[in-house]
C-alpha cells in the first residue's frame, strides 16, 4: 500500500495540472471571442 501513494499523488498532481490547461484553454477562447465582438463592435461605431 505505502509504494501506491507516490503513484497516486503523481496521478493527482497531473491531473491538477490537466485541470488548469483546460481552464486557461477556456479562458483563453473566451478572451478570443471577446477579441472579435469588441473589433466588429468598433467596425460598427467607427462605420457610423
Amino acid at each position: 500500500m505505502k509504494n501506491l501513494k507516490p503513484l497516486y499523488q503523481t496521478h493527482l498532481h497531473v491531473r491538477n495540472e490537466q485541470n488548469q490547461t483546460k481552464e486557461l484553454d477556456n479562458f483563453l477562447e473566451h478572451f478570443h471571442l471577446l477579441n472579435i465582438y469588441y473589433n466588429r463592435l468598433k467596425l460598427i461605431l467607427e462605420n457610423n
